[in-house]
């Protein structure tokens, strides 16, 4: 079975909850995560961290959780 392959917009709290959720499915693996914010301590292993959105519009992401502030 092929993974679907994630992207995150918003490393908040919400944000850092579905990243954890992918990390133990299976059947998901996240590639980007994109967040206005500066990376911090709690950024996603990988390398899969990035500040702009344009990360997310490359291929090889197949769907995408968008995790504003709210």
């Amino acid at each position: 079975m092929e993974r679907i392959r994630v992207g995150i917009v918003g490393f908040g709290k919400i944000g850092r909850l579905r990243a954890e959720v992918v990390a133990h499915h299976p059947g998901m693996e996240l590639v980007s995560v994109a967040d206005p914010t500066p990376a911090g301590p709690d950024r996603p292993a990988g390398g899969a961290f990035h500040e702009g959105a344009d990360s997310l519009l490359r291929p090889g992401v197949d769907a995408v959780f968008v995790c504003p502030p709210h």
